[in-house]
C-alpha cells in the first residue's frame, strides 16, 4: 500500500494494536464508490476497530470534503492514508459522446492501478502489529488489493456499492441465464464504455482472492437479487423504456412524468411507498433490525 517512510499526511496509529483487528478501506476513486466506503469505515469505527482508509491524496480529500450526511467527528477518527500515483489526464466530459457514460474518468480509475505495491507493502506492516488486519475493497480495485491475499492473518472482503438488482442482472447476463424480471433488460455491457468493459473483465478475475463479499442493501428491499448472488418492481414511474435507450427524451416528456408524480393520485400513492420503504428500512438498521442483526454478524467473524 512505494516506500512507506515517504508517505505523506498519515495520521498517528492507535496503540495496542497488537491486540486489536484492524480494517483497511480500500475505495474506487469515483465519488459514489468514495462517500459509501467513508460511510462504512465510520460504522465500523463505531464499534472502537481502528479504521485506516488509503489512496491517493486528491480523491481522500475529496472524500472527506464531500462527505454525505456524515458526523464530522465521525470522520475524525478514520486514519487517512495518502499514497502517490502518477498524474492523469482530466479532460471535461463530451456532451456529444454516444453513449453516456463518464469516460473523462476513466484516466483516474488507470492511475489507481498503481497503488498495488504501496497497499502491499502497508498491509504488510499493519499485519505485524495488528491481532489481524480485514481488507475491505470495491470490487473494482481488486487487482490493486490481490497480493494481499498471501499477506499473514489478513483478509479481503469486497464491498458491493452497486445494487444487488445490477450485481444479479450482470451475473445472469455473464452466464447466459434470464432475469427474473417482467421488463426486459438491456444487456448491461452496452451501458458501458469499450475501456471500462475491458477494466471489469481485469477486475473480475481478480476477485477470486477475496473471503467474502459485502453489499450495501437491506435484505427488505432487495431479496430476491440477494437470493441469485448466493443463488414486484417498485431501490417509481417509467420516463423511458429501456428499448429507446440512446434516444433523447424530450422536455415535454420528463414535464408530463413530473406533473405526474408532484399532483396525481397515482404520484401520491408512490410518495406514500417511498415513505413507509424508508421507515421499514430503518427499522432494519435498529437495534434488532434484521440489517443490524448482519452487520453485527460480520463484526464478530472479523474479530473473531
Amino acid at each position: 500500500m512505494g516506500s512507506l517512510t515517504n508517505h505523506q499526511n498519515h495520521q498517528s496509529i492507535t496503540t495496542n494494536e497488537e491486540d486489536q483487528v484492524i480494517v483497511i478501506m480500500v475505495p474506487f476513486p469515483a465519488q459514489g464508490h468514495l462517500n459509501q466506503l467513508l460511510q462504512l469505515s465510520c460504522l465500523v469505527s463505531s464499534h472502537n476497530i481502528p479504521v485506516h482508509y488509503v489512496g491517493s491524496a486528491i480523491h481522500n480529500c475529496q472524500a472527506k470534503t464531500r462527505a454525505n450526511a456524515l458526523n464530522p467527528n465521525d470522520v475524525a477518527k478514520i486514519h487517512f492514508h495518502d499514497f502517490p500515483i502518477p498524474p492523469f489526464a482530466s479532460p471535461p466530459p463530451n456532451p456529444k459522446s454516444s453513449h453516456k457514460f463518464p469516460t473523462q474518468l476513466q484516466p483516474a480509475w488507470n492511475a489507481a492501478w498503481t497503488l498495488q505495491r504501496p497497499i502491499a507493502d502497508y498491509t504488510l506492516e499493519m499485519s505485524a502489529r495488528a491481532k489481524r488486519v480485514v481488507v475491505i475493497h470495491d470490487p473494482l480495485m481488486a487487482t490493486v488489493v490481490q497480493d494481499v491475499a498471501s499477506i499473514p492473518k489478513c483478509e479481503l472482503y469486497a464491498f458491493n456499492c452497486i445494487s444487488a438488482f445490477s450485481w444479479a442482472s450482470l451475473g445472469c447476463e455473464k452466464m447466459g441465464k434470464t432475469f427474473p424480471l417482467e421488463r426486459e433488460l438491456p444487456p448491461i455491457i452496452e451501458c458501458l464504455s469499450e475501456d471500462l468493459a475491458f477494466y471489469l473483465e481485469i477486475q473480475n478475475a481478480a476477485l477470486v482472492h477475496r473471503a467474502g463479499d459485502l453489499y450495501n442493501t437491506c435484505r427488505f428491499i432487495e431479496a430476491p437479487y440477494l437470493d441469485i448472488l448466493s443463488e414486484k418492481e417498485v431501490v417509481g414511474l417509467v420516463v423511458r423504456e429501456w428499448t429507446n435507450d440512446g434516444v433523447l427524451v424530450k422536455a415535454s416528456t420528463i414535464e408530463d412524468v413530473v406533473k405526474r408524480l408532484m399532483a396525481s393520485e397515482e404520484g401520491n400513492e408512490i410518495r406514500r411507498s417511498a415513505e413507509e420503504l424508508a421507515n421499514r428500512v430503518r427499522r432494519a438498521t435498529e437495534e434488532g433490525g434484521e440489517s443490524k442483526v448482519e452487520f453485527d454478524s460480520f463484526l464478530a467473524h472479523i474479530t473473531r
